[in-house]
């Protein structure tokens, strides 16, 4: 397994820079990263110069995109910035966060909760949206409007109006009415779906939220915070993870980054829903066999049992 921090050799800190797909080192002298020729035996996992392994390689190359780098060791606690002003983030840490964060939404959703996805950053948006509609959990992909939590009553009636206006259109109602109307009613819901469309099946509030980037959703991460509903999130080193519950540290920009933190996340979600659905067979099978039970009383005989004479 990779040690808390990689060691140097010769002077160099080695690393994998996800981007490119290279291996290089940080000069300390210099602070700049310097590529060097991809191994092929170190992308099957073997052990590289310094005893510096990578835990999960598929996981680490996904994960970070490095330019020139110099170590955090405590990142998922607070972010000291060294002196060149770069970080890297200590893979062993995240792939422990991504497991127990995942074990969390899993028994989550498994206790009949739901999960709701937030990302509208230009990178996650596609991602988070696929990701939540693969287990049918709500998602906000566009911007997120202040309230949607703290204001649930009123956002739920905008999303009970979109619902009216589809029920409506969907009967063939819409053809009673002018071209005119048609068309601005047609507007309407095309809003309504920009804004809501991710959450209109969303009857309460979650029991948890994932979110990627806190600083472009830091509305979401106050009203989550407001609420007590607990948070999961992909921490990049220029956000603030006191907030959050659970921290995944993570580059929140790099979108092949962003999709294995959004599958991972699903593959959990869904494992919890296999769960809930057993479960509930379970309890279902139980009920069934009560039923077949004859309850019928019979009369108590006292002298029942009793030998003669």
């Amino acid at each position: 397994s990779m040690p808390h921090s990689p060691r140097l050799h010769n002077g160099r800190l080695w690393v994998l820079n996800s981007g490119t797909g290279h291996l290089g080192y940080v000069d300390p002298a210099n602070g700049r990263f310097e590529p060097v020729t991809f191994l092929p035996g170190f992308a099957r996992g073997l052990t590289f110069v310094g005893n510096y392994a990578i835990v999960g390689l598929s996981l680490a190359r996904e994960a970070n995109s490095f330019g020139g780098l110099a170590l955090d060791e405590s990142l998922a606690k607070r972010h000291a910035k060294p002196p060149c002003g770069i970080h890297i983030i200590d893979l062993a840490q995240t792939v422990k966060a991504i497991d127990a964060a995942t074990a969390f939404l899993r028994d989550t959703v498994a206790n009949g909760g739901t999960v709701l996805f937030v990302g509208t950053k230009k990178q996650a948006i596609e991602t988070i949206k696929a990701g939540a509609e693969s287990v049918s959990m709500p998602y906000v992909t566009h911007r997120w409007l202040g309230g949607t939590l703290t204001n649930w009553r009123t956002m739920k009636q905008r999303v009970g109006t979109l619902i009216e206006l589809e029920g409506r259109r969907d009967r063939g109602e819409f053809h009673m009415l002018t071209k005119k109307e048609v068309l601005l009613l047609e507007r309407e819901i095309d809003k309504l779906n920009t804004r809501l469309g991710g959450i209109k099946n969303m009857g309460e509030l979650p029991d948890a939220i994932f979110i990627v980037d806190t600083n472009r959703e830091a509305i979401a991460v106050k009203e989550a915070s407001y609420l007590g509903i607990p948070i999961v999130a992909v921490v990049d080193t220029n956000c603030d993870p006191d907030p959050i519950r659970f921290v995944i540290p993570s580059n929140d920009d790099a979108i092949r980054a962003l999709k294995l933190m959004v599958d991972r996340v699903s593959s959990a979600i869904n494992e919890g829903l296999t769960r809930r659905e057993s479960t509930m067979s379970d309890h279902m099978a139980g009920q069934d066999a009560m039923e077949d039970v004859d309850l019928s009383q019979r009369t108590f005989d006292p002298n029942e049992g009793d030998e003669e004479g």
